[in-house]
């Protein structure tokens, strides 16, 4: 087990010299990236695992060489922990969206190997039982405890500021919940006042998140919350950025048409089906091709 003073010392290291490695990949010197903010010894001596910057010195000098902390933050993750391909969702994603239940069975028992170790953080609980929720919805026979299910649902009720990450874990989890608390919990998600509701990143996950929400109330019937969020999807003026979210938008819409008797609808369907075959979205192409036939 390593000491605090070893870990504060990793930290640093990793720190100063993912920030050296961003400026010289940029083609700042020293003193370009120092600026007014902070002295050239200052800036050496943190590069060099010396010594720590104050936050706001800091965000200054990753401004100053042109980087985001997102995208400090991805390297340091990735040099902190190599190996713990839990600290990117993508690959939870791609294991669910490949109904790959042996790899998320691997994801779980390494998540749950961290659990063990530092049983009193928070994170990995919560990554545990979003994993848990991906395997549940594949696999009909495997069970997520009761216990867990209100932890995450507390977690998530008592959330002052959504974030990326919580809205990914929303929508991960919400079909452990019962529909009053999808709807209750998806309002609160999209609450105006929220300080990130404007960062790009947080509003495609919003997107994603209700979208999978409307496809689902679909399913079950739930039409009045699929008719909720579609109209609030269709008033957020999503951008062409997002083109398979607006894809998916309409195609939900047209779901929601056929299912309430509009039988033209069909027909906006399978152009939806050609659309994301044209964009070589061919997974999703081929669950609406299964959807239209079992319609």
């Amino acid at each position: 087990m390593k000491t605090k003073k070893e870990k504060q010392l990793k930290f640093g290291n990793i720190l100063g010299q993912c920030y050296k490695d961003f400026r010289l990949a940029k083609g700042f010197s020293q003193k370009e990236a120092a600026s007014d903010d902070i002295s050239v010894s200052q800036l050496s001596n943190f590069e060099n695992g010396r010594t720590m910057l104050t936050g706001d010195v800091f965000i200054a000098t990753l401004q100053n060489i042109n980087v985001t902390f997102l995208e400090f933050q991805n390297l340091y993750n990735k040099r902190l922990e190599p190996n713990d391909i839990l600290l990117f969702n993508t690959e939870v994603s791609e294991a669910y969206m490949s109904r790959n239940i042996s790899k998320l069975e691997n994801l779980l028992s390494i998540i749950t190997d961290k659990i063990s170790q530092v049983p009193n953080k928070k994170k990995f609980k919560l990554d545990k039982i979003k994993i848990q929720s991906l395997i549940a919805s594949l696999d009909s026979d495997f069970q997520v405890s009761k216990s867990d299910i209100n932890f995450v649902k507390h977690y998530l009720y008592t959330l002052k500021e959504w974030g990326q990450y919580d809205i990914w874990l929303f929508g991960h989890c919400f079909l452990l919940f019962d529909f009053i608390t999808t709807a209750d919990l998806a309002q609160k998600m999209v609450d105006p006042t929220s300080i990130n509701n404007d960062l790009h990143y947080t509003k495609h996950a919003m997107f994603q998140t209700l979208n999978n929400i409307i496809s689902v109330s679909i399913h079950d019937k739930m039409f009045s919350l699929a008719e909720k969020y579609i109209n609030y999807l269709e008033n957020s003026n999503i951008h062409e950025y997002y083109l398979y979210d607006k894809l998916t938008l309409r195609y939900n819409k047209a779901r929601l048409a056929y299912k309430r008797g509009n039988k033209a609808s069909i027909e906006t369907l399978k152009e939806c089906k050609r659309m994301f075959e044209f964009c070589d979205c061919y997974y999703t192409a081929n669950l609406i091709a299964q959807e239209i036939k079992n319609l």
